[in-house]
């Protein structure tokens, strides 16, 4: 049975990302789930933008979290470092951070997302 190959996260959101690369292997696994996946796809790019959006999405939500626990420990450097994450996480959620590089469309439109033939 033939698979996608996996989509790479863009490379816009890689950069924003950069000093989180746990949220880069996660981002990163939800996609290689996508490409796994038995069904076909009718409309592969807009299943995985929604799969990074949901993703981001959730990366926000953890944020707003831990920012809400570091000022209720009143601890500085814990809360600088909450609110640091959050800005970045909220940055890297708009589309316009990763959507408009193209990259990803590039990814399925230019036959690098299309099933393999290798039988894996």
């Amino acid at each position: 049975m033939s698979r996608l190959a996996p989509p790479p996260i863009p490379p816009r959101l890689r950069d924003v990302l950069k000093d989180y690369p746990v949220h880069l292997e996660q981002l990163q696994q939800e996609l290689n789930k996508f490409a796994e996946r038995t069904e076909p796809s009718l409309a592969p790019f807009e299943e995985a933008a929604w799969i990074i959006e949901s993703a981001l999405d959730a990366f926000v939500i953890d944020a707003i979290g831990e920012q809400k626990v570091a000022e209720a420990s009143g601890d500085p450097a814990a809360i600088a470092k909450a609110h640091e994450k959050a800005a970045v996480m909220a940055i890297a959620s708009g589309k316009r951070t990763w959507l408009g590089d193209g990259s990803l469309l590039d990814y399925f439109s230019g036959g690098i997302g299309r099933p393999s033939d290798d039988g894996l």
